[in-house]
């Protein structure tokens, strides 16, 4: 999640987030382990089963456009701190998100069990996915160490 509220003390994305990152980062290439941090997962404006409960014929309702469910600047300078202290970085926007939309179903799954955190569901169906990324996302970190 990148969403945390002032009550944590810290913005998300400001640059102690971002500098503690990447020192996070070397301090576990420093063991010998490769890293790769997976990126926000989109961020709905509503609670979604209370949204589709009150759609239940447009789940379309319910969706958040992309620009709403992701701060894309902060994402790229995530990316980049990540990159640059070593690690590798992988993107899950497109599990979720169109170039415009975020669903909140994917197929007839439900992607979303409230306001941020998705379906045990959702993500049990997204491990082959997320293996095989993870697989793609070591391989080209074997091949380009510098990330």
């Amino acid at each position: 999640a990148r969403h945390y509220g002032d009550v944590y003390r810290f913005k998300v994305y400001g640059q102690p987030w971002l500098s503690g990152l990447a020192r996070m980062v070397r301090q576990v290439r420093a063991t010998g382990a490769r890293v790769v941090v997976l990126g926000p997962t989109p961020k709905p404006r509503v609670d979604v089963p209370d949204c589709l409960a009150e759609h239940l014929r447009n789940a379309i309702a319910c969706t958040t456009p992309r620009q709403v469910a992701l701060d894309t600047s902060g994402v790229r300078a995530e990316r980049l701190a990540v990159l640059r202290a070593g690690g590798s970085y992988l993107d899950v926007t497109p599990w979720l998100c169109t170039r415009s939309t975020c669903a909140v179903e994917v197929g007839n799954l439900l992607a979303y069990r409230d306001d941020n955190h998705l379906t045990t569901t959702y993500s049990s169906w997204l491990s082959p996915l997320l293996g095989f990324q993870l697989d793609q996302t070591l391989r080209a970190s074997r091949r380009h160490p510098s990330g």
